[in-house]
């Protein structure tokens, strides 16, 4: 099975509950690492933080549009 096939069967199983879910975990191992660096590094998990969090908002405005609300 190619790499993309694997990731393929994978993304047949996701529901919005489970990427948020997912997300969610990795937000909180951004913050609870970024507040054990210090500067740049610091700066970088929180950036990655604020993707997680856009990607989130983004699932939410997609299951709003989706549902008609």
């Amino acid at each position: 099975m190619t790499d993309r096939e694997i990731v393929s069967r994978k993304i047949e199983t996701l529901t919005p509950p489970l990427v948020r879910q997912w997300l969610s975990e990795r937000l909180a191992n951004c913050y609870r690492i970024a507040a054990t660096k210090t500067g740049a590094d610091r700066e970088g998990w929180l950036e990655d933080a604020a993707y997680f969090l856009a990607a989130m908002g983004m699932i939410e405005w997609t299951e709003l549009e989706r549902h008609g609300q």
